[in-house]
């Protein structure tokens, strides 16, 4: 159980992450809408990580 668990929460925090790493990267170089849209999924991913 312990295994499927974490396995789920490091998904979860893979995923948020990786799209703050490429938010860092790439920052000055994306239009306001991919960032919102990127940071809408880290909000999101968040809430699901925390509601866990």
């Amino acid at each position: 159980m312990l295994a499927i668990l974490s396995r789920d929460l490091r998904s979860h925090l893979a995923g948020i992450v990786g799209t703050k790493e490429y938010l860092k990267s790439n920052f000055e170089k994306m239009d306001i809408s991919t960032v919102k849209e990127m940071l809408s999924l880290i909000y999101e991913s968040s809430i699901k990580e925390l509601n866990m």
